[in-house]
């Protein structure tokens, strides 16, 4: 039940980091075969694993690479006159996330979550949350598209690993939706080796629960719904049922620099902010050094 090549042996695959572990204080890097996830046999070992992680108090069960193909490596079909490939890894491995969270949904509830690593639409709709590969941030990336075209997949801002370049990951964490992914040195530490991340984090999401409605309950639109005036200031909307939020920071530009906020049929409340964001009495205009955060609410007139 793992990939075999065209010529019928097992295709090995390698994880090349090593560190301190629970194993003679050392876990070395690992080489494996690779499941092939249409078999019986794996899904019900799968299912096993979600029984493992419910036995020891755990409310959800990851599986690492389960949401989309290897690239080169794809399994081969040896028993045929020639070999042919499977082309659709993410199908079967959809299929199996399907089958994985609905056995969970039927053991140990709706509060019991799977997820999986990689985003893609269609094996993401069949886990409760994803971990994203690659960083999400700066200007060559597509995660607002994905937020936008499927605002029901909930990922994360993988790859935030360090005490190093905090502030603006995590305003665009929060910019755009995402998940905290708190995978400290790599799963080697804790959050309280890193207290400048800590701390931060701790601030961004005070803002984020305060806006909760709209942050987390409400629907992420990106730039519609309102006009920025200044294209250098990342501003991203959130809608709830009667309230929008207004994210904005400065990625890019060292120096301070401003935009004019209008969001029509909307009235100013008020703002949070960090760093040395300004924002005008009535809410119309936001200074912004780089990495500085400024949150606005409005309420429906």
């Amino acid at each position: 039940m793992c990939y075999k090549s065209p010529s019928g042996s097992e295709i090995a695959d390698e994880y090349r980091f090593s560190g301190m572990g629970s194993w003679l204080s050392q876990y070395m890097a690992q080489t494996f075969v690779i499941a092939d996830s249409r078999f019986p046999e794996w899904r019900e070992l799968l299912k096993g694993l979600v029984d493992r992680a419910a036995s020891v108090g755990g409310s959800a069960a990851f599986f690492d690479q389960m949401g989309k193909g290897y690239g080169k490596k794809v399994p081969w079909d040896t028993s045929r006159e020639f070999p042919v490939p499977d082309t659709r890894l993410v199908y079967d491995k959809g299929q199996t996330m399907k089958i994985v969270r609905d056995y969970a949904r039927s053991k140990y509830g709706d509060e019991f979550g799977i997820g999986s690593e990689h985003i893609v639409d269609y094996s993401s709709h069949y886990v409760d949350f994803t971990m994203s590969n690659g960083i999400l941030y700066g200007k060559q990336d597509f995660t607002e598209l994905m937020r936008y075209t499927f605002p029901e997949i909930k990922f994360s801002n993988r790859n935030q690993r360090d005490d190093l370049d905090v502030e603006r990951r995590v305003n665009m964490t929060l910019l755009k939706g995402l998940c905290n992914d708190i995978e400290i040195y790599r799963c080697r530490g804790l959050i309280d080796q890193t207290p400048r991340y800590q701390a931060y984090l701790a601030a961004v999401n005070g803002i984020r629960e305060r806006y909760k409605d709209c942050f987390m309950f409400g629907r992420f639109r990106d730039i519609l719904g309102f006009n920025s005036s200044n294209k250098k200031v990342q501003a991203k909307s959130f809608v709830g049922e009667k309230r929008m939020v207004v994210a904005a920071t400065n990625e890019f530009e060292k120096g301070v620099i401003s935009t004019d906020i209008a969001v029509p049929g909307y009235r100013y409340v008020e703002c949070q902010t960090l760093g040395n964001a300004k924002v005008s009495a009535d809410g119309k205009k936001v200074e912004l050094g780089q990495y500085d955060l400024a949150v606005l609410l409005f309420e429906k007139e």
